[in-house]
């Protein structure tokens, strides 16, 4: 069965088997890098690294990475969450809320930038500051439906 698969595959099941199999995040991380060396202009394996880094606490990394794949696959739900939630991790406040700001533009709505939201309202947004910022945003959307 392994003859079957093309390279690309391989590595998917390879770092699939790792990251959700085992558990095995060094592991994992090490097959991502792999398939960035092999297909850099992927998606995937950016942005699940950034997951794989922001695990570990490397929110440097996750941020990094996270921004790579956003470049690549700009229509992407969980790569601004996974740059929001890095950013928010490394208490770069006015970033996160740029990236939020840019994806509800973008009217990429999710329950998982929502919840994001919220995070970013709990590690330093006053009620005040988050109801100026967001509120607007939440008005238009209750207009739409």
């Amino acid at each position: 069965m392994g003859d079957r698969q093309t390279a690309r595959e391989r590595l998917q099941i390879t770092t699939l088997y790792y990251d959700l199999g085992t558990g095995d995040v060094k592991k994992a991380i090490a097959s991502y890098k792999q398939w960035v060396n092999l297909y850099p202009r992927d998606d995937v394996p950016w942005g699940d690294l950034s997951s794989e880094y922001f695990l570990i606490g490397d929110y440097g990394q996750a941020a990094a990475t996270a921004k790579q794949a956003l470049h690549l696959e700009p229509s992407s739900v969980a790569w601004y969450e996974n740059l929001s939630t890095a950013e928010i991790a490394l208490q770069r406040m006015d970033e996160a809320e740029s990236i939020l700001k840019e994806a509800f533009a973008k009217k990429l709505d999710d329950a998982s930038l929502h919840a994001t939201c919220m995070r970013w309202h709990s590690c330093g947004m006053t009620p005040g500051r988050w109801k100026e910022k967001w509120a607007p945003q939440q008005e238009r959307r209750a207009e739409r439906t």
